[in-house]
């Protein structure tokens, strides 16, 4: 689906939401959850005022590291679905310091920032390959109300 008008400006009828920061980060075994508020939170009641995103990385095998963006994941399924192969032996490493969190399968890295704007980074031996800054990835609804 297409969501903007142009390059710069969004579609008549779309809204985006996206990360702003990281509000906390659960390891998990091979795993890490990022709950992501769409608003800077200087104060408890700030999180009442936009959705919150989820964030999963995953890494199913050496050198490959998978990303999840959710927000209301309780609704029915509609696909497409597509089975993710694994390495059932495989256990990626996850680390988490004051300043960032990162999940590293073989020789490929993902950091996410705990502190500052919304930054993710995909690292492959110690150098950066790509990043996901402020406005990259987010949520997006459509004028009959539908999330993307």
């Amino acid at each position: 689906m297409k969501f903007t008008d142009g390059y710069w400006m969004l579609r008549e009828g779309v809204t985006a939401a996206y990360p702003v920061e990281v509000l906390d980060v659960a390891p998990g075994p091979g795993t890490l959850q990022i709950h992501a508020p769409t608003q800077h939170i200087r104060h408890r009641g700030d999180l009442l005022k936009g959705p919150v995103v989820t964030v999963r990385v995953h890494a199913p095998m050496p050198d490959v590291i998978g990303v999840t963006l959710s927000h209301f994941e309780g609704e029915r399924e509609h696909g497409p679905q597509f089975t993710v192969q694994q390495q059932p032996d495989f256990a990626p490493q996850v680390t988490c310091a004051d300043d960032h969190a990162q999940v590293t399968s073989g020789e490929l890295t993902l950091r996410v920032a705990r502190t500052g704007p919304w930054h993710l980074d995909f690292l492959a031996a110690g150098r950066t390959l790509t990043t996901s800054g402020t406005k990259a990835m987010g949520i997006m609804q459509d004028a009959s109300g539908a999330h993307h």
